[in-house]
């Protein structure tokens, strides 16, 4: 079974989309909770994978969040009725991971580059150890672990 990730996403694309940058606004908990709650996958793929989760492994939501790392690039949000779960993947900080990551219990979030090479860390978009740990702060989040895969290793 194919699922396209954004047919997961319950944003509109704000990066690469016609190779225009958007900037996202920072949303409220309560209007995130109300898009999260109506969300509707868009591919009958996708609706069948999240009743399967649900049905198997109680996760009541999965949302892939788009990130800005490169065409494609999103994190992921997994909400079960005791805990929730935001995993950054490969991004610059982003206003859509405070919005979907808000009082989650535990941020993954890539920390590839140390903060002296921010520089760096943006050309490349990436996000630094010490913007990780400022977005988790951010979120609320109720740990952060910071992480960083990458195929070159």
């Amino acid at each position: 079974m194919f699922i396209d990730t954004a047919d997961l996403n319950p944003e509109e694309q704000l990066f690469y989309k016609e190779g225009e940058e958007k900037e996202c606004e920072e949303v409220k908990k309560e209007d995130i909770a109300a898009r999260i709650a109506s969300f509707e996958p868009r591919s009958p793929n996708a609706k069948a994978l999240l009743l399967l989760l649900k049905a198997t492994l109680g996760i009541q939501f999965l949302l892939s969040i788009e990130a800005d790392h490169c065409q494609e690039s999103f994190g992921v949000v997994m909400i079960t009725d005791k805990r929730s779960i935001l995993y950054s993947g490969d991004t610059l900080p982003v206003q859509t991971m405070l919005n979907y990551g808000q009082d989650v219990d535990l941020l993954i979030h890539e920390a590839t580059l140390e903060d002296a090479l921010e520089e760096d860390a943006k050309k490349k978009k990436h996000t630094t150890t010490g913007q990780a740990i400022l977005q988790g702060e951010k979120m609320r989040a109720w740990r952060t672990v910071l992480t960083h895969f990458s195929p070159r290793y």
